[in-house]
């Protein structure tokens, strides 16, 4: 099938958090990205996703947070604190997140912690890490 080695992205994100810390800026910058990520050839797809249309309830929500919770055990990706506090890893999505695959496998999540590094998820790392053909980067990490 053409273009399914290409990555498909869901960006969920949160309508009441967007004018936390620059939130709206950041939103926009993606929002704008994915289009242009698609036409460039570097996606197969994407979705835009208000959190509470995407998961209507807390039961969806959950089973979406245990696979991120899976995958991060797997590919030993920090994501509990991300997705969730510390107290209560994988408890809720943060303000946005990017879940980035590839042929149906889930490859990259944003935000996330990296060699000590907190990475959000931005519209110049997504379309950098596009065009570079990084998006099984984090795949290998720790493996």
């Amino acid at each position: 099938m053409p273009g399914s080695e290409q990555p498909h992205v869901d960006y969920y994100f949160r309508r009441e958090r967007l004018s936390d810390d620059g939130g709206e800026r950041a939103h926009a910058r993606i929002v704008e990205a994915l289009p242009k990520a698609k036409a460039g050839g570097l996606l197969n797809d994407f979705r835009v996703m208000e959190h509470a249309e995407a998961f209507p309830t807390q039961v969806e929500e959950l089973a979406v947070l245990e696979g991120l919770r899976k995958f991060s055990m797997v590919k030993r990706i920090a994501l509990g604190r991300r997705f969730g506090s510390n107290k209560t890893h994988f408890g809720w999505f943060p303000a946005r997140a990017l879940l980035v695959s590839v042929g149906g496998e889930l490859r990259n999540v944003f935000p996330c912690e990296l060699e000590n590094r907190y990475v959000e998820p931005e519209a110049s790392s997504l379309c950098s890490r596009a065009s570079r053909g990084r998006w099984a980067a984090l795949r290998d990490a720790g493996a």
